[in-house]
């Protein structure tokens, strides 16, 4: 089956750079007193490549930082969607408001992965190349719960629920190759700023991942499959036994690394002082 074409032969970017325009600024007033909006991930960075960007799988994330959180989700929710409809291609919106009081554990923010697009940079410290080192340790050691996640749940689906529970676990995948290249050598500061064509260049470097780096690309060709036929059972399960795939060889990989994930610590370091 031969490669779908890559998302900037096919889609307008400039309809995200118009979309993330307008949720920032309906998020701006519907909530006064924010600190800073920010928009960042795959829709944010470039696309150089096929797997920058999944039509229907990669998220439009926009981050809005402000004392209090964002009140009444639910109200908030249908507020915004009233004022600037669904994103183009279907695309899922990640609308995260993060109380500026109490950041979720192991927070991070790299400079040159996202852009500010109201108010000021957000208000905490850029971590230490240390700590984002635990977290890719951490996150690529519970590479296997989460794919004994993604059997158990397939186990529960009809057929065309897959689809819909793909969507629901985009967020297990991409960043794989990016934790284990960060683990690798290069300094995850500049690791995180790559989008996946540079990520997938730079692991090329590694002969160690050369499993991982099959597996990631296997599953992000199923997902781009799965994404020209959106809704279709036999693609949407491709790309979640890929997935599955991926997460198994990945945690086997990181179980044979002498360096171990630390405990966690509590999210101090993220604060201003």
């Amino acid at each position: 089956m031969s490669r779908p074409p890559a998302a900037a032969e096919t889609v307008d970017r400039a309809e995200f750079e118009a979309y993330a325009a307008a949720v920032a600024a309906a998020a701006g007033d519907l909530l006064p007193g924010y600190t800073s909006i920010i928009w960042k991930g795959s829709t944010f960075k470039p696309w150089d490549g096929p797997y920058d960007f999944l039509p229907g799988l990669s998220d439009l994330d926009i981050h809005v930082y402000r004392a209090g959180g964002p009140g009444d989700p639910f109200a908030l929710r249908r507020r915004l969607l009233e004022r600037i409809g669904p994103a183009p291609c279907d695309v899922p919106l990640q609308l995260l408001v993060l109380d500026t009081a109490t950041l979720p554990d192991w927070w991070t923010l790299v400079p040159g992965t996202y852009r500010v697009v109201a108010g000021e940079p957000p208000p905490f410290a850029v971590p230490s190349t240390e700590l984002l080192l635990e977290r890719d340790r951490h996150g690529l050691a519970e590479a296997r719960a989460h794919a004994e996640q993604v059997g158990a749940g397939v186990m529960t689906k009809h057929d065309e629920e897959l689809w819909s529970y793909l969507r629901g676990l985009r967020w297990m995948f991409p960043p794989v190759l990016f934790r284990a290249v960060s683990l690798c050598g290069v300094p995850p500061e500049e690791v995180w700023a790559m989008n996946r064509t540079r990520v997938l260049e730079a692991s090329r470097a590694f002969g160690t991942l050369d499993g991982v780096r099959r597996s990631w690309v296997a599953y992000l060709d199923a997902a781009l499959a799965a994404c020209v036929f959106p809704g279709s059972p036999p693609e949407a399960e491709a790309a979640l036994r890929a997935g599955e795939s991926l997460l198994r060889v990945a945690h086997e990989w990181v179980s044979g690394r002498p360096d171990r994930p630390v405990d966690r610590r509590q999210p101090t370091w993220w604060m201003k002082v």
